[in-house]
């Protein structure tokens, strides 16, 4: 038992101590790489003084070649100066310095080819090799028509030592910048890019494993740069000292205004003084106008608080008005229709009194009419009978006179 957790026990310690450099190599810069074109230096360069057209497979003049064509030269010049300046920072790649071109007459004497073209395919430039296993020729094309005035200088040349990378033995890096946020020459290119790109420490390193050191096992295997490599494009001296020679011009550009700042800093200083003393009078007036703001402030924020109480009672007062108004408007609605409904009650009622009170009319008319006849017979036969009682009451007397 105790041999088995034994075993178990060293198992995990190994496998602890190979994961974290696994992991860490798998993060590391990776580019793909082929076998060369030749062992055998100086490499055969022959360039095409005429262009091509793919398609009719003629020959045909490029307005672009000799510019193309010095992209590529420029291109080999800047090679051979980054290996230098690589070997300089790190001498055990100085085999490096072996790697050199010498121009020949014929392209099938060369190991790499150069041409402009024309055709109507995908790339804008591409390179073709001729066998893996056996010497063969890197052929490089690239068209007359995409490169020249399609983006910046330094994106052009960019794409040609791209090419010129790939006919050399190297595939694409599977990383866009290095470490210092450049740009890597064997991935991507931005199209307007300010400056020129030169290869960096994965590139040239791994020029170095699979032309001095790596046995192929297969045509595209994976290269790793070292972890104690730094990461970084390989700017050639000539270059940074022109940058820096630029960034000194721009120096002493600026230590000459700055010169001329110096020579009239008495005036400055001068002029500064008697401001400091008209601004240190202004202050004082601020600091009193500051005091008698805050007073101000203070009393304004207290009748702020009785405006603000007072319109809490205007807003509770105009609530309770909104309230009384609305009872007064619905009331009022009601008692007006009260109001309608008795009014045409009382004109229903006043139609049918002034309707009665014509009847009645016409009827005392005709009453009136009738009624004179029956005054007079009424006062005759009253007269008839008054004077017949009166005649009856002289008679009675007389009679009981004479009794």
């Amino acid at each position: 038992m105790r041999k088995r957790l034994l075993a178990f026990t060293l198992t995990v310690l190994i496998i602890s101590a190979i994961l974290p450099s696994i992991h860490g190599q798998e993060n590391r810069p990776a580019i793909y790489i082929t076998p060369p074109p030749s062992k055998d230096f100086p490499l055969k360069i022959y360039v095409y003084p005429t262009a091509y057209d793919l398609d009719s497979k003629e020959t045909f003049t490029c307005p672009h070649q000799d510019e193309l064509v010095a992209m590529f030269y420029d291109a080999l010049r800047s090679f051979r100066k980054t290996v230098l300046r690589f070997v300089d920072e790190h001498p055990r790649y100085s085999k490096l310095l072996e790697i050199s071109f010498m121009n020949v007459s014929r392209p099938e004497d060369a190991d790499i080819t150069y041409r402009v073209i024309k055709y109507h395919g995908p790339y804008i430039a591409y390179t073709n090799f001729t066998g893996a296993w056996t010497p063969y020729r890197s052929e490089i094309y690239v068209t007359c028509d995409r490169i020249v005035g399609k983006g910046s200088e330094g994106w052009a040349k960019g794409v040609v030592f791209h090419e010129l990378g790939h006919a050399l033995g190297l595939g694409h890096a599977k990383q866009e910048e290095t470490e210092h946020g450049e740009p890597e020459i064997m991935h991507h290119i931005p199209a307007d890019i300010a400056y020129d790109v030169y290869p960096s420490t994965l590139f040239l390193a791994a020029l170095h494993e699979l032309y001095f050191r790596h046995e192929f096992k297969e045509i595209y295997e994976v290269y790793t740069l070292p972890e104690d490599l730094e990461y970084k494009m390989m700017i050639p001296y000539d270059v940074e000292l022109q940058q820096l020679g630029e960034e000194n011009q721009k120096l002493k550009e600026e230590n000459e205004k700055l010169w001329g700042y110096l020579r009239n800093a008495s005036d400055v200083i001068d002029y500064l003084d008697d401001e400091i003393q008209r601004l240190r009078g202004e202050n004082e007036d601020l600091r009193m106008m500051n005091e008698a703001l805050k007073n101000q402030l203070a009393d304004l924020f207290g009748r702020f608080m009785v405006a603000n109480m007072t319109i809490q009672h205007l807003q509770a007062e105009n609530e309770r008005l909104k309230a009384n108004l609305t009872w007064c408007l619905q009331t009022g609605l009601e008692l007006g229709e009260k109001c309608n409904r008795t009014i045409r009650e009382l004109v229903r009622k006043y139609n049918d009194l002034n309707a009665n009170y014509s009847l009645c009319r016409e009827y005392l008319n005709e009453y009136y009419n009738e009624a004179q006849w029956f005054k007079m017979w009424t006062l005759i036969i009253t007269a008839t009978a008054i004077t017949g009682l009166i005649a009856y009451y002289l008679y009675v007397r007389r009679y009981l006179r004479e009794e």
